[in-house]
C-alpha cells in the first residue's frame, strides 16, 4: 500500500517536544540507556540554526544534568540520514562552543533518530567515519530507535508516551482490509479501545495530558487513514469518545458538597446565598493550598480569574501550594 508521509508526523513529534517535554524523559532514557527520574529538570534548547547550506531546523534538543540530547523523528528510513545528523549535531555543538584551558571545545550532543517505520535494512545505529586533516580517524555514531519494535505492553511499561500517538501506524498494511471488512474493522477498533484505556490508566489524574495524547493520536490516524473513511470514522469515535472523570474533578465535586454544607451553616448567620458561595470557595482554597488543584482549575471553578482567586485565597488565610515548601 502507499504510505502517507508529509509534515504531520514532524508536527506531532515537535508538538510533544515543545509543549510536553516531560514525555521526552522516558524516550531519552530508552534511546541512550539513561535512568533519569520523571521529575528531573529538563531544559529545551532552540532548534533553529543557520549553516553554510542554509537554515537547519531540528526536532528536539534538550539539556539534562549538563548533558545535551538530540532526537530526530523520521517517518521512513533515509539513505542520507547519518549525514544530516552529523550536520545537525555540528551546528548544535558549534552553538555551545566554549573556551577551556585556552582552547575552543565543541561537544557533540548524544543523538538518536526515531524511525516511525523501518525495514530489514534499517541499521541499529548510524555511523560516519571522520578523517581529520592529519589523517587521524574517528567515528561519529548516532543511535537508532524503531518505534514499531515496541509492542503496546512495552510502551506503557517503559512509559514511552511519546510513541503512543504513532502506535496505530503499525497496522497500516491492514487498513484496506479494515475498510472492506466489518469484522476486521471491529477487531482493529477493539485494539484502538485497548490503547485508549491504557492511556486513561496511565494518565488518569492528568486531564490535559490525556486529551493531548488522544488528540495527537487521532491526528496521526486521520493522516494515515486518508482514503479509508469508515475506518477513520471508527478510530475517531473510539479514541475520542471518552471523557475522563479525573480525581481533580472528583475533588471539586466533593469540595462543592462540603462547601454547600459549610455555606448553609454560615448562611444562617450571614446570609444563605453568600454563605454557600464562600463555603464552596473555602474548600477550593483548601484544595489549592494542598496542591490537589492548580490555581487555574480552582479559580475557574470559583468563577474568578486567577489573580482574584489568589487575592481572595490569601485574604481567607490560605497560601497557594508551592513544591519548594
Amino acid at each position: 500500500m502507499k504510505r502517507k508521509n508529509g509534515t504531520t508526523f514532524d508536527d506531532v513529534f515537535r508538538t510533544m517536544a515543545l509543549k510536553m517535554p516531560k514525555l521526552m524523559i522516558a524516550l531519552i532514557n530508552e534511546a541512550f540507556g539513561e535512568n533519569y527520574p520523571e521529575d528531573v529538570e529538563i531544559v529545551q534548547h532552540r532548534n533553529e540554526f543557520v549553516s553554510d547550506s542554509g537554515k537547519i531546523i531540528t526536532d528536539s534538543i534538550f539539556l539534562i544534568n549538563g548533558r545535551r540530547y538530540h532526537i530526530e523523528c523520521q517517518s521512513n528510513p533515509d539513505g542520507r540520514m547519518e549525514i544530516r545528523m552529523i550536520e545537525y549535531d555540528f551546528a548544535i555543538a558549534h552553538e555551545h562552543a566554549r573556551i577551556e584551558d585556552g582552547k575552543y571545545v565543541i561537544r557533540f550532543p548524544k543523538s538518536a533518530v526515531l524511525y516511525l517505520r523501518h525495514n530489514v535494512n534499517t541499521p541499529d545505529k548510524h555511523v560516519v567515519k571522520v578523517v581529520m586533516p592529519d589523517g587521524r580517524e574517528t567515528e561519529y555514531v548516532c543511535r537508532v530507535m524503531k518505534a514499531q519494535e515496541y509492542g503496546i505492553d512495552e510502551l506503557f511499561q517503559k512509559k514511552l508516551l511519546a510513541l503512543v500517538p504513532f502506535y496505530l501506524m503499525r497496522f497500516e498494511d491492514g487498513f484496506a482490509d479494515f475498510e472492506n471488512s466489518g469484522p476486521d474493522r471491529k477487531t482493529f477498533l477493539a485494539d484502538c479501545e485497548d490503547l485508549r484505556k491504557r492511556i486513561e490508566t496511565e494518565v488518569s489524574d492528568e486531564e490535559t495530558l490525556y486529551n493531548d495524547i488522544i488528540n495527537l493520536t487521532i491526528r496521526v490516524a486521520d493522516h494515515v487513514l486518508t482514503g479509508h473513511p469508515k475506518t477513520r470514522k471508527g478510530v475517531r469515535e473510539t479514541m475520542g469518545g471518552k471523557v475522563l472523570t479525573l480525581s481533580s474533578e472528583k475533588l471539586i465535586k466533593k469540595g462543592r458538597a462540603e462547601g454547600r454544607a459549610e455555606g448553609r451553616a454560615e448562611g444562617r448567620a450571614e446570609g444563605r446565598a453568600e454563605g454557600r458561595a464562600e463555603g464552596g470557595n473555602t474548600m477550593l482554597y483548601k484544595l489549592a493550598e494542598n496542591g490537589d488543584l492548580t490555581i487555574e482549575v480552582a479559580a475557574k471553578n470559583a468563577g474568578m480569574d486567577e489573580e482574584s482567586f489568589r487575592k481572595n485565597m490569601l485574604a481567607a488565610g490560605y497560601k497557594p501550594f508551592s513544591k519548594e515548601e
